[in-house]
């Protein structure tokens, strides 16, 4: 026992931290909180601590683009999981590994192993994490093509979320939700669909979200002509993701490459580097407030 705390509660209480550092979108912090738990449960001989430590930091590898090592760590977790049992942080692994999938564009196996997840999710009736799961299957299956199936479980999941008042999976379901919107042509409603996102985002202080959902109301602007507000949503939004550490998402870099890339064209090279800085110094509310704002840009 150090300082009057037992091993084991300081273990928690570390891994805690590292649960309310990623909430808050800080994702540097919540990878040395729970590095700092692995260290305590390893050492403690704690295996499902191990495993659940190890789940955590296969996520935010993921999400940084470190898919190598993002992948040995939730392989690795899911041995562990699996050992003890822990179905839980099994289906945190799995969809980990979907994810590494998903960046790959590797839908297919990305879809197997979400669907995967999301069974055992459904069998321990973790609402919040089957949610969580119907979200992410339904963004893999909008990656395919596939959007009626995709609009389906996203909606499902939305709703869940909804009742739940998780505004973290409610602002991804709504913010693919509005990237069916968009497919369909259906501007207006992109754009209700993304304010919602942002707002929850706003709340919640997560920049991950926020990010995506900025870059997505660029691609907006983008089809719609206004090009100047374009380059800087798409500046804001590349500033919160360098600031959290986060790489580029498979869907942020089709709507780069679909969207945005013929907006940087229009406006020449000169023009929309110094918009992109613009938006590149906005604070995050400052950020958010611009892109809820909806006006065009003169």
């Amino acid at each position: 026992m150090r300082n009057g705390i037992a091993p084991a509660v300081g273990a928690k209480a570390v891994f805690a931290a590292g649960y309310a550092a990623l909430g808050q979108g800080d994702y540097p912090d919540a990878i040395t909180r729970f590095e700092g738990s692995l260290a305590l449960y390893r050492k403690l001989g704690d295996t499902r601590g191990v495993a659940r430590s190890l789940a955590q930091l296969g996520w935010l590898l993921t999400a940084r683009g470190d898919f190598e090592r993002a992948t040995e760590l939730s392989e690795e977790s899911l041995v562990f999981a699996r050992e003890t049992q822990d179905e839980h942080t099994s289906s945190v692994a799995l969809a980990n590994l979907a994810e590494t999938a998903f960046a790959h564009s590797d839908y297919e196996r990305a879809t197997q192993l979400f669907e995967e997840s999301l069974a055992l999710r459904r069998t321990l009736g973790d609402r919040r994490n089957i949610a969580n799961a119907l979200i992410n299957l339904g963004r893999t299956e909008l990656m395919r093509a596939q959007d009626e199936r995709a609009v389906a479980l996203l909606e499902e999941g939305l709703a869940l979320a909804r009742e739940l008042g998780d505004t973290w999976s409610i602002s991804v379901a709504v913010g693919n939700l509005a990237e069916a919107s968009l497919r369909r042509s259906d501007r207006a409603g992109a754009r209700s669909l993304l304010a919602e996102a942002l707002t929850a985002a706003q709340k919640r202080g997560d920049k991950r979200v926020a990010a995506e959902s900025l870059l997505r109301t660029a691609g907006v602007a983008a089809d719609e002509g206004d090009v100047v507000r374009a380059a800087r949503l798409w500046g804001a939004a590349d500033a919160l993701r360098s600031s959290i550490g986060a790489s580029l998402s498979p869907a942020e870099r089709a709507i780069e490459d679909e969207r945005l890339g013929p907006a940087r064209a229009a406006l020449g090279p000169a023009t929309f580097e110094a918009e992109w800085e613009r938006g590149r110094r906005l604070e995050f509310d400052e950020a958010i407030s611009f892109a809820l704002s909806g006006s065009a840009v003169a």
